[in-house]
């Protein structure tokens, strides 16, 4: 069952999975705005749904990436 009508703690509205993976053991969920869809940047979060990055406009990629250069995560 995927995520859906979910509060993320910083960000206004709610939020639904638009798809999820399994990275560092643990399991990510990739969120969209219920509103405004694909008009707004998603958002990663994990489990219990706690920010792990914002802003995200290329999925998983974002992710990857930030943890590729060292980018720090809000995590």
């Amino acid at each position: 069952m995927k995520k859906s009508n979910i509060k993320v703690v910083g960000h206004k509205g709610t939020w639904y999975e638009i798809g999820n993976t399994q990275r560092g053991g643990k399991t990510l969920f990739l969120m969209e705005h219920e509103f405004y869809g694909e008009d707004a940047p998603s958002v990663i979060i994990d489990k219990d749904n706690t920010l792990i990055m914002d802003d995200v406009s290329n999925g998983f990629d974002d992710y990857d990436y930030a943890i590729e250069n060292g980018n720090q995560l809000i995590d």
